[in-house]
């Protein structure tokens, strides 16, 4: 897997993504790359497909609907090179150094909506983990040892639900939520802006192989796909310094400035 053309985060950018919460790549992964990720992607959705119980409605729409394949360098090896690519180890390396894991990976696909809204509602990534204690709260928070990656397998629009944030609102800190039981999903409470143009959020429009980087404490959410046949594809990760999770699966990644070989891993 190669870079189209090496990403180098300068003082400007690295500003920006401090102040915004965010930042967004060019095209940084080649065209060869991306199809055999969507190409793993689809065989693993097919399988998640087949393997759920029909009998149990709210699952079956949930894999058909609004699935999210987590852990996916566990479901396919083609996740685990992605992780490891030269694309993403240097951008790792120039935001968090020589040392990084990913504890946490999942591909996020959104098909035409069919029964269910499937929009997502505003929230901060980090809420998830703020109090679980397999996580360091303290360098998951701080851009300077651990952010976020969306990286678009397919296109991706407002049409097709992409993501919108609110520039700078990760400086607020955690802000409230509460659980949606009907949808499984965190959601903040409080004024927010409609995800419209010109409601005061951001959209985040990326073609294949470009990617958003953000932090866990940015607010985003994302509207329905209103498209007849897009799936929206993006494939999802957190990059740390080691410390920042002690989580079943993570993926060591750097380790003094070398990509970690499977047999290291398996070793540590």
């Amino acid at each position: 897997m190669s870079t189209i053309n090496p990403f180098h985060i300068t003082p400007d950018l690295r500003g920006q993504l401090y102040e915004q919460g965010f930042l967004i790549t060019p095209p940084i992964v080649d065209t060869s790359a991306i199809d055999e990720m969507k190409g793993s992607v689809d065989s693993v959705w097919q399988s998640q497909i087949a393997k759920t119980d029909p009998a149990d409605t709210v699952a079956t729409r949930n894999v058909r609907e609004r699935p999210f394949l987590s852990g996916y360098h566990t479901l396919s090896e083609a996740g685990g090179r992605f992780l490891r690519s030269r694309p993403l180890v240097d951008i790792a390396t120039q935001l968090i150094g020589p040392d990084a894991d990913v504890p946490n990976n999942q591909v996020v696909i959104k098909p035409p909506m069919k029964s269910w809204n499937n929009t997502f509602a505003w929230h901060q990534d980090d809420h998830y983990i703020k109090d679980d204690p397999q996580w360091n709260v303290e360098i998951v928070t701080d851009l300077r040892r651990c952010y976020q990656g969306w990286l678009a397998l397919t296109r991706t629009t407002i049409d097709n639900g992409t993501l919108w944030v609110l520039p700078g609102a990760h400086k607020q800190g955690f802000r409230p939520h509460e659980w949606n039981k009907a949808t499984g999903e965190w959601r903040m409470t409080g004024d927010l802006p409609a995800p419209v143009p010109g409601g005061g959020a951001m959209p985040v429009e990326l073609q294949p192989g470009q990617m958003l980087i953000f932090s866990g404490l940015l607010p985003h959410c994302s509207g329905p796909n209103l498209t007849r046949d897009e799936t929206r594809i993006v494939y999802q990760f957190t990059y740390t310094q080691p410390g920042g999770a002690c989580y079943p699966g993570t993926l060591p990644v750097l380790r003094g400035g070398g990509i970690v070989s499977d047999v290291v891993s398996l070793a540590s």
